[in-house]
């Protein structure tokens, strides 16, 4: 991995009850399913990315937030009122650290809080560790 470039993806973490599930069929079409597993016997989770997205520059995550979104955003009142109702809904945005490198600051303009927020979801930074084994 190129030490100027932090970010990793973003995806959206869903646990929701059974009816999560109606969903599943949408969003194998329109997203990337890291994986749909049933968690308990009235609950559902699913991790999604946006398609094609992952490890690039740092103006990605904008890219790949935006992706998450539409996709969000475009589905049926029925089906974002069964997100809304969902336990977890986070979009996850994940870095990685470097030994001995300042990251750069990671902008996430305003009307993608607003939309995130709007669509009922919350926001989550994970900043996963240096590898120790690989030398970057």
């Amino acid at each position: 991995m190129n030490k100027n470039k932090s970010y990793i993806n973003t995806d959206l973490e869903i646990i929701g009850d059974k009816k999560l599930k109606e969903l599943h069929s949408y969003f194998i079409q329109k997203c990337d399913v890291l994986y749909s597993k049933k968690v308990s016997k009235n609950d559902w989770r699913y991790c999604l990315e946006a398609k094609n997205s992952g490890i690039d520059s740092i103006s990605k995550v904008q890219t790949d937030i935006d992706n998450l979104l539409n996709i969000i955003e475009n589905l049926s009142k029925e089906y974002k009122d069964i997100l809304k109702s969902s336990r977890i809904f986070i979009f996850n945005i994940g870095f990685s650290s470097f030994k001995n490198f300042r990251t750069n600051e990671i902008l996430i303009p305003n009307i993608f809080i607003k939309r995130i927020y709007k669509v009922g979801a919350s926001i989550a930074i994970t900043i996963y560790p240096l590898n120790e084994t690989k030398k970057a």
